[in-house]
């Protein structure tokens, strides 16, 4: 898919506005934008200044990065399954739900930790 214009979700307002940025869309292309809008915890609109401050009311925070970059949030959350063994850590290879993920989490946890000191 190729990055054409702004990319903008309608609603209300926006609470926060990155504007002069290079925003790493992490796109096919990795288009890199001017702007980005957020609300709540949500990115709600991306793409040139003037097109995302159409989302700017009284309450927005607009902020100038002066040409600073903006990349996505990394989160990593991973575990080293190679040393499981060792260090008591789950195996999650071929599971493929959440609830079954939980369920082994809790089997796995109970019996290190009774409950009421039993």
């Amino acid at each position: 898919m190729a990055f054409r214009g702004c990319i903008r979700i309608r609603g209300r307002p926006a609470d926060t506005i990155l504007v002069n940025g290079r925003i790493v869309t992490v796109d096919d292309g990795f288009t890199i934008a001017e702007a980005v809008a957020v609300r709540g915890q949500r990115i709600v609109a991306v793409g040139k200044n003037a097109d995302v401050l159409e989302l700017q009311s009284r309450g927005t925070k607009v902020i100038d990065l002066k040409k600073r970059t903006v990349i996505p949030g990394l989160i990593d959350n991973h575990a080293h399954f190679i040393r499981a063994p060792e260090h008591e850590e789950m195996r999650l290879d071929g599971v493929t739900s959440r609830k079954r993920a939980l369920a082994m989490l809790a089997g796995a946890w109970a019996p290190r930790n009774p409950v009421n000191g039993s």
